[in-house]
Formats: structure tokens, sequence, C-alpha cells
């Protein structure tokens, strides 16, 4: 558990306040290629 807590502490300071970051339809293909690799690997 206290491994978790200083992950997020890290994940928390490296935040950018205003930072524009692309929409959800840029990771699209990254989500498509994790989707078809884990079903792969249930078939």
């Amino acid at each position: 558990m206290d491994k978790a807590v200083e992950l997020r502490r890290f994940d928390d300071l490296a935040k950018i306040l205003d930072k524009n970051t692309p929409d959800v339809e840029h990771f699209r293909p990254y989500l498509e290629d994790a989707r078809k690799s884990f079903l792969a690997k249930q078939a």
C-alpha cells in the first residue's frame, strides 16, 4: 500500500496545470491494439 501512495504522489507532482493534451480519439489506435492483444491472449 505504501508503494501505491508513493506512486500517486509522484503522479500528482508530474501534472502540469492547463497543459493541452490530445483528445481521446488520438488514443483510439492504441486502445484498439491493446484490446486486440488482450483478446488474442484469451483465445
